[in-house]
């Protein structure tokens, strides 16, 4: 349970640090300049994407103390099934943390403007999504 807590408690700073700026980015069409609304937006990204290491952190440390035995999955596909089989999540939830890991991925992979933009639209979504992840993990610890 030590790990899980560890890992929990950096991942909660994290998500804090994205719940900061998300708010900002939401005012963004208020700062006149581009340059800083585009650092606003790749600093929600960028926060986005620790989070989403941290929250595949948090699966992983979670599984290790609710799977009865056996290896814990490593990639994040097989770490998603596995949450969706211990009830971590739900098929909603699944395909929530599909598309996160979808646009992680096409964001490290290859930087485009356009899709940055997009994916901070989503990031909104995503932050809810962890916050609830980080909230059954905790519940876990208890």
């Amino acid at each position: 349970m030590e790990k899980l807590n560890r890992v929990c408690g950096i991942f909660e700073k994290a998500l804090q640090s994205l719940g900061r700026v998300l708010p900002k980015y939401d005012r963004r069409f208020e700062i006149e300049d581009l340059e800083d609304r585009r650092i606003l937006r790749d600093s929600v990204n960028v926060r986005f994407e620790f989070c989403m290491d941290l929250l595949f952190r948090v699966i992983r440390a979670y599984l290790a103390k609710a799977m009865p035995r056996g290896p814990v999955p490593i990639s994040t596909q097989e770490l998603s099934i596995e949450a969706m089989n211990y009830e971590l999540i739900d098929d909603t939830e699944f395909e929530i943390l599909s598309r996160i890991v979808r646009d992680r991925n096409s964001m490290v992979h290859g930087y485009n403007e356009d899709l940055s933009d997009e994916v901070a639209e989503r990031v909104q979504e995503y932050y809810e999504f962890m916050q609830g992840i980080s909230t059954r993990a905790n519940e876990f610890i208890e």
